[in-house]
């Protein structure tokens, strides 16, 4: 476990790094968000940008920038300005890709943001980036980028004052999840260090982490979490950011600023549309079995295209009439 008083330390000494993930950012609000989401993302960014300015340090992004890979030229026109006066490196995520592609990254508004200068990123991780990280380390880091399906079978050479540094899109957590398909974070920053990196900066999965190796100090993983809340089912998240120093290759959290702007009420009228249909389906299996006479397949199709019975209903309702029949 890291120490607390290590943490105090360094809360007011520059970081060399702000590391981030899955902004999702977008201009259009999901049905949970009963706020200004445009406002919002942009409120997000600032925040983000302001504590880099502060430390004087690049942010690092594990992609997903944005929630689709096209927005309103609009949101471009207000993001380009926040991002010109910062270095922000990302590797495209699958939301950015056209088709989950890499080929088409010039047809995306993350493409676009990097020919205005606006965003740095590669698509393949033999072309590295180089920043220059705080005094007094005096240390050069190289950045290379593994987009959504980038292949992580990647080796650099390790030299003195050299930080190699990789960020990547991939699903990774710290245990085993249900009906998630994740990487083990202990395997790939044991696998990226055998490799040669220091550090890894990761993004798709939306629980934030931080790992480090044994070591005096060992390779570090950090996993920001994702930043804007677009699902009714992260009313509790707290989004971060992580202050990365590579003197003690630590990691801490900063939380992003958020207000009461979840709602539930979607949720609870669907649970009810559910409900409602379940009884429908009793009814009609209740008639079925009281009136030996009704052709009930005929008033089963007649009611179900007379209320415009969604898909979903349809199937439950055929999966009773059969299990039923074959009772008979």
């Amino acid at each position: 476990m890291k120490s607390k008083a290590k943490h105090v330390q360094l809360v007011d000494k520059q970081c060399d790094f702000i590391a981030t993930s899955d902004f999702h950012l977008c201009d259009t609000a999901p049905v949970c968000r009963t706020d200004n989401v445009f406002e919002s993302s942009l409120l997000k960014l600032r925040f983000i940008v302001q504590h880099a300015k502060e430390n004087d340090c690049a942010i690092l992004d594990g992609g997903d920038f944005f929630h689709k890979w096209k927005i309103s030229n609009r949101f471009m026109n207000e993001i380009i300005p926040i991002l010109r006066d910062v270095t922000f490196i990302t590797t495209p995520g699958n939301h950015d890709l056209k088709y989950h592609n890499i080929s088409n990254i010039k047809d995306t508004s993350l493409g676009v943001l990097r020919e205005a200068g606006a965003v740095q990123f590669e698509i393949t991780p033999d072309k590295p980036i180089l920043v220059s990280c705080n005094d007094p380390y005096k240390c050069n880091c190289y950045i290379h980028c593994f987009p959504f399906g980038t292949d992580l079978d990647f080796t650099v050479e390790r030299s003195k004052g050299i930080f190699n540094i990789a960020i990547i899109h991939k699903p990774i957590s710290m245990r085993k999840v249900k009906h998630v398909k994740t990487s083990s974070a202990k395997k790939i920053l044991s696998k990226m260090a055998a490799q040669g990196f220091d550090l890894v900066i990761s993004g798709d999965y939306h629980i934030p982490l931080a790992l480090s190796l044994p070591g005096p100090p060992g390779a570090l993983l950090v996993n920001g979490g994702g930043v804007m809340r677009l699902n009714a089912d992260e009313i509790d998240k707290k989004p971060v950011f992580y202050k990365i120093y590579l003197d003690e290759m630590e990691a801490i959290p900063v939380e992003f600023p958020i207000e009461d702007v979840i709602q539930r009420t979607h949720i609870t009228r669907k649970e009810d549309l559910e409900n409602d249909n379940l009884d429908y389906i009793e009814i009609i299996a209740s008639q079925k079995s009281n009136n030996k006479t009704l052709d009930y397949q005929k008033e089963l199709e007649d009611v179900m295209n007379e209320v415009d019975a969604i898909k979903s209903v349809r199937t439950k309702v055929y999966e009773l009439s059969d299990m039923e029949k074959s009772n008979e």
